[in-house]
């Protein structure tokens, strides 16, 4: 199709410069070629896991847990253009499983269908016969329709209804290969409402004719950077705009302490994740070696997965002792006080009631869901597994963790606000008073004294927690 035909049809709507996928790729070819590979699956042959896919996985399923909402997950896969296409496509016929739930089976068909048609946007930009600006995007909403039990068995975070945002784009290196760009926004109370909205004011009709996220999924759209230079971060900025007033990343605004505006979430997320680099390398070579252990027969894929999801349980309560902000989010607000208390206990070097805070923090955890994966407070226990010890993953975080500007969370802290803070996002005036033996979190707040009030540490009191 010829360059100008396809500027055409991306600009048929001059207020949104936004079409349907389907109007560039076939979306009933694009399903049949999905079914004989289904079908071909067992035929196809291995793909090797690549160390960068490793640290993409890590990096991806620490901040889906740690975050409800508003991150920007950004990953690059770089190769020729047929070993990023078999290379995600592997990775897709290997989340199939005939006894997955109907639903679920055709949410994974949405996507396999989805990136089929990505691979032929992604020829034709190589082809020169769409834009190199041309970017894909597809919307993954809460399946709301599931029970939540089932819906979060399958790794759903069904209790915000969490769901992403996600664009592709292909950058050309000029060396024979190619790096798909993906950006990916989450969000909350992501059901298909507002993503009908959208797609309605695009001009686009999605199919009814299934469950409203699938329906939704299924609909993929091509824009470009040229009209959206902001890419994945416009889309979601529209998608809160048909949420309703004052809506930020699905919630509302200064509902959730992690959120920042649009114009700061790139930079931001970057930062979260930079802070947190030592957990993802651990996370990537630990998941490396428990393939190995499996593929030499070793491990069981059920004990691989079970040993994977306690590691990155032990890694979460880690950056949860180091940086407390996370904890609801990725615990629950109940044990979201223990971590409060338990940053502020390894902040001051009691690490054995750090520890006891810990263990009062397990007997109330929520379940963990992250891309898929749910680890439940049933099974919460590593006496038969090689996981790392908690001591030793916080030693390690304090030591390697990225002092930025911030504001400390101890309320009596007289510091410049922001300030820079460290480990347990305290700054170091702080850390020094706790180095000294003294406990800043006593001091008694100018505010409070003029009120008369206790002084109280950030959230809670530690008198009031049983240790």
């Amino acid at each position: 199709m010829e360059l100008g035909i396809i500027a055409e049809h991306i600009h048929e709507n001059p207020i949104e410069g936004i079409i349907s996928a389907d109007k560039l790729i076939s979306r009933d070819h694009i399903e049949a070629n999905a079914v004989l590979l289904i079908q071909q699956k067992e035929h196809l042959p291995t793909i090797a896991v690549k160390s960068q896919e490793y640290s993409d996985n890590s990096r991806t399923a620490i901040m889906e847990a740690l975050t409800a909402s508003g991150h920007l997950s950004r990953i690059e896969i770089t190769g020729t253009i047929t070993e990023i296409h078999d290379q995600v496509l592997a990775r897709l016929l290997n989340g199939w499983e005939g006894s997955l739930p109907k639903h679920e089976q055709n949410r994974r068909f949405a996507e396999l269908c989805n990136e089929l048609t990505l691979q032929q946007i992604e020829n034709q930009i190589i082809a020169g016969e769409l834009p190199p600006s041309t970017v894909f995007n597809e919307i993954s909403d809460c399946p709301i329709t599931l029970d939540d039990s089932t819906a979060n068995a399958l790794g759903y975070r069904t209790i915000n209804k969490k769901g992403m945002v996600r664009s592709a784009c292909l950058v050309d290196n000029k060396d024979g290969t190619y790096t798909r760009l993906i950006e990916q926004i989450s969000r909350s109370n992501s059901d298909a409402t507002t993503t009908f909205r959208f797609l309605g004011d695009c001009g686009i009709t999605a199919s009814r004719n299934e469950a409203p996220d699938i329906c939704a999924l299924s609909t993929p759209v091509v824009y470009t950077l040229d009209d959206y230079v902001d890419g994945v971060i416009d889309i979601q900025r529209r998608l809160d705009k048909y949420a309703g007033m004052n809506v930020l990343y699905g919630e509302t605004k200064h509902t959730n302490n992690m959120h920042v505006p649009y114009e700061r979430l790139r930079e931001e997320s970057l930062h979260r994740e930079d802070q947190i680099e030592c957990y993802i390398d651990r996370l990537a070579t630990y998941e490396e070696k428990i393939d190995h252990l499996r593929d030499q027969g070793i491990l069981s894929q059920v004990e691989r997965n079970e040993q994977y999801a306690e590691e990155v349980r032990q890694i979460l309560r880690a950056i949860c002792v180091l940086a407390p902000d996370y904890a609801a989010d990725c615990f629950g607000q109940e044990a979201a006080v223990y971590y409060v208390a338990a940053s502020d206990y390894a902040a001051s070097g009691q690490l054995d009631v750090m520890q006891a805070m810990l263990n009062n923090a397990k007997k109330v955890e929520n379940t963990v869901i992250f891309c898929g994966v749910a680890i439940s407070t049933e099974n919460n226990t590593m006496s038969d597994r090689e996981v790392d010890d908690i001591g030793t993953l916080i030693s390690e975080g304090k030591e390697k963790w990225k002092w930025s500007k911030g504001v400390c969370r101890i309320k009596s802290c007289t510091s410049p606000k922001p300030t820079q803070i460290g480990p347990c996002s305290i700054c170091k005036s702080c850390q020094t008073e706790f180095d000294k033996g003294n406990d800043p979190t006593k001091i008694p707040v100018i505010s409070d004294i003029k009120k008369k009030k206790s002084p109280m540490i950030t959230t809670i009191r530690q008198d009031k927690i049983a240790i």
